[in-house]
């Protein structure tokens, strides 16, 4: 099933020329319902370029110590038709750092774009951006191309690299590796063409590609017909002992007979399966597309894991969504994740640094075509790791605006401790909507390392949040109307998801000390 913006753009669109995406400031909440939610900054697309159809952070460029924002534009026309476009914003402020323009027409470059790691030597993280022609649609004579770019001035082209054959959808997804594997100082990147024919029509191939260069380092292949193997790609900490970071890749047409889809964890070293094919739940409809990554430690056990979408799954219905957590150390599943009700898309998002304090990676996921504030305006929620249950709700209330097309997390961009976090969407006006402009809110986090026990949220615990604490678990409903702008899950101690008695001793603990 794809999502309904794809069928939209089913066909090229001459689009207006390109602007520089737009700017506001604001510490409003006016698009989002929850009143204490924080919009740190809104970005805003030019006419039909789809800002933020895909993003993901990147570390510091500008110097100001904090993670800066990559959004790929792939329906821009700044250069030629459907040429796409990325855009470089200041993580902190959003001000416009550099902007990346696609010169072929019909590639939409900017579908998949991400942190390369340094490429060049010069001490900046670089930028690598997938052009595979039509999003997730076969492109008549469009090889495809991975381009790499400077993530410091002038912001020139690196390399790039065409697709070996037409139509393989070169570039569909791509991420760095961040571990060099060839021995020239450089890391090494990894692209997808998921329509290749190596070994079977449309099975799908997976490149790493010399940092240096893009000169092809490894390929690992679908196994059959039509799997389409690299609908997503990442690199997860080295798993295997070589000292080297290794790979995840998705197919979500892999499994027969309900081709539901499958994910492989692949050393970087060799290209062989270094853990048990990862597959998902019976209901599952596109398992791994394109959303997929690993931030680090989920379970506790020390070793990475890794978070794979599924927004299509129908375990209530169509459209339900799901997102699973993986672990690292042994490929068995840890966590799983269902959309609350059929037709709310649930499973977009990304695994994201710890949010809580516990010391284990968050996940951070959207219900793109959720309801709750208004229709298919879209949602974002965080999830504990520790006890699995929400967090933080941000919930858009403007029609159609589809927040959470794409959703991850940015770290503390405002210096208040707290991790913030980004959803993109169609747009945010009828007119914007409409012509897929595109939208990027990025959002404050209100959950901190200090998160429980703060019944206040002021982020420190002493006696002023004893009273807090008792209303939370003996009137939730007055503890919210009370604290409108903080959680009711700080008293959740012992983090088993719940607000019982059996907080008690673990909030006592808090106050006074072990």
């Amino acid at each position: 099933m794809t999502r309904a913006p794809f069928r939209r753009f089913a066909s090229p669109l001459a689009f207006a020329p390109v602007l520089a995406g737009g700017l506001l400031a604001s510490a409003a909440s006016a698009q989002f319902v929850e009143p204490a939610q924080q919009v740190l900054y809104t970005l805003r697309g030019a006419p039909g370029e789809f800002l933020g159809y895909y993003g993901n952070p990147i570390a510091d460029v500008d110097g100001d110590g904090k993670r800066d924002l990559l959004l790929g534009a792939p329906f821009s026309d700044a250069a030629i038709t459907n040429g796409g476009r990325v855009y470089l914003h200041s993580g902190a402020t959003g001000a416009l750092i550099s902007t990346y323009t696609g010169t072929i027409g019909n590639e939409f470059m900017g579908q998949s774009v991400d942190d390369a790691g340094d490429l060049n030597g010069d001490g900046v993280h670089d930028i690598i951006a997938g052009a595979a022609g039509q999003p997730f649609n076969s492109s008549p004579g469009v090889r495809g191309r991975v381009l790499t770019f400077s993530g410091a001035p002038p912001f020139g082209l690196i390399w790039q690299v065409p697709g070996v054959n037409p139509s393989d959808r070169f570039g569909n997804n791509v991420s760095g590796l961040y571990s060099d594997l060839n021995g020239d100082g450089v890391p090494e990147v990894i692209a997808s063409a998921t329509l290749h024919d190596a070994t079977g029509t449309n099975a799908g191939r997976v490149y790493i590609l010399s940092g240096a260069d893009g000169a092809v380092v490894r390929t690992m292949d679908g196994l059959a017909n039509a799997n389409n193997h690299g609908t997503a790609v990442c690199s997860i900490g080295d798993l295997d002992g070589d000292g080297k970071r290794d790979v995840v890749v998705a197919a979500r047409n892999d499994g027969l007979p309900t081709r539901g889809g499958r994910a492989y964890i692949y050393s970087s070293a060799t290209g062989l399966t270094i853990r048990p094919t990862l597959i998902p739940a019976p209901s599952a409809v596109d398992f791994g597309f394109f959303f997929m990554n690993s931030a680090g430690d989920f379970d506790g056990d020390g070793t990475d894991d890794v978070y794979i979408n599924d927004f299509s799954d129908n375990s209530l219905g169509a459209t339900t969504g799901k997102a699973y957590v993986f672990s690292g150390a042994s490929g068995a599943e840890i966590a799983q994740f269902t959309g609350s009700m059929a037709g709310v898309g649930f499973g977009i998002g990304r695994m994201v640094t710890d949010a809580d304090g516990d010391g284990r990676a968050d996940l951070f996921v959207a219900n793109w075509i959720g309801s709750a504030g208004a229709t298919q305006a879209g949602q974002g929620l965080l999830f504990s790791s520790s006890s699995r249950a929400v967090l933080q709700t941000m919930t858009c209330n403007i029609p159609n605006t589809q927040a959470g097309f794409d959703g991850f997390g940015l770290n503390d961009v405002n210096n208040d401790g707290r991790n913030d976090y980004v959803l993109t969407g169609q747009g945010d006006s009828p007119a914007t909507i409409t012509r897929g402009d595109g939208v990027v809110y990025v959002l404050a986090g209100r959950v901190g390392p200090t998160f429980y026990g703060d019944m206040n949220c002021d982020g420190f615990i002493t006696v002023g949040d004893i009273g807090g604490f008792v209303l939370a678990l003996t009137d939730p409903v007055e503890y919210a109307v009370q604290n409108p702008a903080c959680i009711m899950l700080a008293a959740d101690t012992n983090r088993d998801g719940f607000v019982t008695v059996g907080d008690i001793s673990g909030f006592v603990t808090l106050l006074t000390g072990p």
